[in-house]
């Protein structure tokens, strides 16, 4: 958990600090489209016809326009569950398409990989691939208010460690308490043949 969340803070930090000189609506969009973002989370496991699991999440990722039209994302998340730790790495190539002055389409693809890390007899953790998902994105971004926006997606992947479809569905509002800060809440949802789970909580976004 310490390692991502340190590999993911300079990640941030450096594009952050690239010298790219932002404007905070950045080609008129109506919502900002350039930033770092940290997420907390209560994530629950549903396997079928077992018991589940439930965990905190922490995810730390960030946006950044290439163009008027594209935008690159990533992000990196950890999380404890009963003696093993989970770690996860996403990115992503987005498109807009705007619609209305207050509305954007998103389509893109995203692939997310996951490891899985037990500790060893010397106290170490060993990590291993566990899971590898390859998927398309749709969403739609809503600027309310210049202060407030909200993201609904959805992400339909092939799931390596299930041999399965996985849906999943995230909706977000965020609200920018100043002109570099925002906070808001999510809630994502997320379904195959074999195990369902759901995240809720907050986050914070820092605007390059």
């Amino acid at each position: 958990m310490k390692k991502i969340l340190l590999l993911s803070t300079l990640l941030i930090s450096n594009v952050a600090n690239a010298g790219l000189n932002l404007d905070y609506r950045a080609y008129n969009t109506p919502v900002n489209y350039n930033f770092a973002e940290i997420q907390l989370g209560y994530h629950v496991y549903k396997p079928d016809g077992q018991k589940d699991i439930d965990t905190t999440n922490i995810s730390i990722g960030s946006e950044l326009m290439l163009n008027e039209d594209v935008i690159l994302k990533y992000s990196f998340s950890g999380e404890e569950i009963n003696d093993a730790t989970v770690l996860g790495a996403n990115v992503g190539l987005l498109y807009r398409l705007p619609v209305t002055e207050k509305l954007d389409f998103i389509l893109g693809g995203e692939v997310k990989l996951d490891w899985l890390g037990v500790d060893d007899i010397d106290g170490g953790s060993h990590y291993s691939h566990e899971n590898t998902d390859i998927g398309a994105h749709l969403g739609v971004r809503y600027g309310f208010t210049d202060k407030l926006e909200g993201v609904t997606q959805v992400v339909i992947s092939d799931t390596s460690s299930t041999s399965s479809m996985t849906t999943e569905v995230t909706s977000k509002l965020s609200y920018y308490v100043s002109k570099n800060v925002g906070v808001g809440a999510f809630y994502l949802a997320s379904f195959n043949d074999y195990i369902d789970e759901s995240n809720v909580g907050v986050h914070v976004r820092f605007r390059f």
